[in-house]
């Protein structure tokens, strides 16, 4: 590790190298953490990441960029053998280390790094193996002592933390959480050593954005939709600190992608349906602070309308449907080809993808889908995809239904949507293909062998298996 100043190249480590790495992700992006180098707010100082993986065991890739195929061992950690060890040091201009005192089993999970605004103190998440325990834990940046257990967090199959804290503005103890504790993703509130929930419902809070300019607000946007839930759409809120009163931004009705800036108070908001490619509006938040309490309405301005770029393609039908299975409703989305004719037989390719932390289907241009399933569906196929069981953003227990049986809930969920499917009469069930990439690979060989039959073919692009 070396910090680069203006006229200054300096060494912090020396010993890199022979299982020891610096400065990157670690635990990877199951917990939200994409780095592994954590500046101080003010920049005085850095945290980082010291990983010893010489416990791991070397597994073999061979390479094919030279003739014959040379094997390179990496480190990998099987699942059930030993995982590398982490700590999390603190350099300063002198370059001096403190390492934080994170005793415990060395393949203990630290997530979720944050700094305390006065750079006295280091907050992280705790997990243990098994990851279905959490602690939130406080330490000292200038001596790595450890300072408290704030609150922790149980569940019988996991937890989850993918968010480190956000302080609240002007503050050097208090802060938001985000947690699943209630069964959806919601934001609570950590003040004089109380946690409070802020946000509740039947609904998930899908991106923290950011507080207004005077403290009082913060935004975020979500899949709420007027009093409850809906996973296809997005919606930005605005949600009082001091009660939680919400107040809904939404430009119209579809996916939202936003854009936050504070000092400006105009939020951007993209937003896409299955009839819009991408509108882009701009809410003043300042105003709609204004006339929160006397009952006005702030309008959102257009910015810029795009137009359907394939709109002089004859593209065929794309729908969004929902289909049940053991009485829980799944979502579907069908690519029709152009030219359709309901009188006809037309084959299958379903799409499946179905594992954790991902979402097919979504009320925006396409539905969530793209210009390949356009184009298979101009070739005369149906392409139909149906997120299972397990998928993202419809709350707690749906995605940890598929707990240590990966494969079998899904599966079931996916003949479900091939039951559907042969009841369609413009459906040729003789016909039906499966295709998926990673998880979707894994699904298409589980469906493939462990249901001979219901599949004419099947392609599996990176399939997650042994």
């Amino acid at each position: 590790l070396f910090i680069q100043s203006k006229n200054n190249l300096k060494q912090i480590t020396t010993d890199g190298g022979n299982g020891i790495v610096y400065g990157q992700t670690v635990h990877r992006s199951e917990f939200g953490i994409t780095g592994g180098l954590f500046w101080s707010p003010k920049g005085n100082k850095l945290a980082f990441y010291r990983k010893d993986e010489k416990r791991v065991k070397d597994y073999p890739i061979f390479s094919i960029n030279e003739r014959p195929a040379k094997a390179k061992s990496f480190k990998y950690p099987m699942a059930g053998d030993s995982s590398h060890t982490v700590t999390i040091g603190i350099t300063n201009e002198s370059g001096n280390i403190v390492y934080i005192q994170t005793e415990g089993p060395y393949d203990q999970y630290l997530t979720n790094l944050a700094w305390s605004p006065d750079e006295k103190s280091i907050y992280l998440a705790w997990v243990n193996r098994a990851q279905n325990k959490m602690e939130l834990r406080k330490y000292s940046s200038q001596t790595g002592a450890f300072e408290g257990l704030l609150f922790s967090e149980e569940h019988n199959k996991y937890v989850e933390p993918e968010h480190p804290v956000v302080f609240l503005p002007n503050e050097n103890e208090n802060f938001i959480w985000q947690s699943e504790r209630d069964g959806f993703n919601h934001i609570y509130v950590y003040q004089q050593g109380v946690l409070s929930q802020l946000t509740k419902g039947n609904y998930i809070i899908t991106e923290f954005l950011g507080f207004d300019k005077s403290g009082k607000y913060l935004l975020a946007n979500s899949t709420l939709e007027g009093a409850a839930g809906n996973a296809l759409e997005r919606t930005p809120i605005l949600v009082r600190l001091s009660d939680g009163s919400i107040t809904e931004l939404a430009a119209g009705y579809g996916m939202t992608d936003c854009q936050w800036n504070k000092e400006s108070g105009l939020l951007i908001v993209g937003l896409s349906n299955l009839n819009m490619p991408y509108n882009s509006y701009s809410i003043d938040v300042n105003q709609v602070i204004k006339f929160i309490d006397i009952g006005g309405e702030a309008n959102p301005i257009l910015l810029e309308e795009i137009k359907s770029p394939i709109k002089d393609y004859n593209i065929g039908l794309t729908t969004l449907n929902t289909i049940q299975n053991d009485g829980i409703d799944l979502y579907t989305r069908t690519f029709f080809p152009p030219d359709f004719d309901p009188t006809k037989k037309y084959p299958v390719v379903v799409y499946v993808y179905g594992g954790p932390h991902a979402q097919m289907i979504q009320n925006r241009w396409l539905g969530g889908g793209n210009m390949w399933m356009a184009y298979m569906a101009s070739k005369g196929y149906i392409v139909f995809t149906l997120d299972n069981r397990g998928s993202a953003n419809r709350g707690f227990n749906f995605e940890n239904a598929v707990h240590r049986q990966l494969g079998t809930l899904e599966m079931s969920d996916q003949l479900a949507g091939v039951n559907y499917l042969k009841s369609l009469q413009y459906v040729d069930s003789t016909r039906i293909g499966v295709h998926g990439w990673s998880f979707g690979g894994f699904m298409t060989t589980s469906l493939m062998t462990r249901s001979p039959g219901v599949y004419k073919v099947g392609v599996a692009g990176g399939p997650v298996i042994d």
